[in-house]
């Protein structure tokens, strides 16, 4: 009778040997081995390493999106055009090209020497520490350099230069500049006098004195002989180029004119030959600042 099932309880102790045993799962281990494995699911793998073999040359194309902290050796070709939005510290060694016109508002600290062409026009209405004297409203330069002789002169006063009518704001004041070249000669043993400004307001032609050289002569002279006393009578001369400034507040409303001029006033030179204003082309001028305060 043949055996179909036999229990447990029917196999005596040591009646298998480890031979036998092991021939069963050998031949049940070749038989599996031999099965072609699909759709084997990869929860199932739980240990081990899969062979590169296992992987086609070319991964197919799959999303990016999770994968961190990718070595930037291993990341070749071009990359996509993306937004550097959230780009911080880049080294300015890496910026290449030209940069896109953009602006400038929120710069700070901007080295002088980076700055070039010419700046745009602005207010300086806020601007602070300044030097001192206000603002330039105008300037007004008048020039001469023609030779003016007056030969045998008497004492009095001369003016070698005189400006056009100079229109002025209110509450301004001018800051006045002037210089001319005198020449006396004369067969006097003294030769002085004074020399100042004076300005005219309105066309009125009343002059008034803005620079005063005060009680003593601007310009003198004198020739006395060895030991004392005045000499007999022979020829003198001095010469000298005069400056004459002045800041001069002038008090006049809006639209005022003003004129400026400088006198001379020739007080002494007995038997004097010429006295000259300009001599040889030397320039005489009058330059005047007008300033606020």
């Amino acid at each position: 009778m043949a055996l179909t099932k036999i229990g447990t309880g029917g196999i005596k102790d040591d009646a298998v040997t480890t031979d036998k045993v092991a021939n069963a799962i050998n031949t049940s281990i070749a038989t599996n081995t031999a099965k072609d494995l699909t759709a084997l699911s990869a929860a199932n793998l739980t240990s081990g390493t899969i062979p590169d073999a296992r992987f086609p040359a070319t991964l197919p194309a799959a999303s990016a999106a999770n994968l961190t902290a990718v070595p930037a050796a291993n990341i070749t070709g071009t990359l996509p055009a993306i937004s550097a939005a959230n780009l911080t510290s880049i080294p300015a060694a890496n910026i290449t090209g030209t940069l896109p016109a953009i602006s400038a508002t929120n710069l700070t600290n901007v080295p002088a020497a980076n700055i070039t062409g010419t700046l745009p026009a602005i207010s300086g209405a806020n601007l602070t520490n300044l030097p001192g004297g206000g603002k330039i409203i105008q300037t007004y330069v008048i020039k001469n350099t023609s030779d003016i002789t007056n030969s045998n002169p008497s004492t009095g006063v001369y003016y070698p230069l005189e400006t056009a009518a100079i229109t002025v704001s209110a509450g301004t004041a001018l800051h006045i500049f002037a210089n001319y070249h005198y020449w006396i000669q004369g067969n006097s043993h003294i030769i002085y006098g004074t020399q100042g400004l004076q300005a005219e307001v309105g066309g009125s032609g009343s002059w008034s004195t803005i620079r005063d050289p005060g009680g003593y002569e601007s310009y003198s002279m004198a020739t006395v002989k060895s030991g004392g006393g005045t000499p007999g009578d022979f020829v003198n001369q001095i010469g000298d180029i005069a400056s004459l400034n002045t800041y001069w507040t002038h008090g006049q409303s809006a639209g005022s004119t003003i004129k400026i001029r400088i006198y001379h006033n020739h007080q002494y030179c007995s038997n004097c030959i010429f006295m000259n204003f300009g001599r040889y082309g030397t320039e005489r001028n009058i330059i005047v600042y007008e300033v606020s305060p």
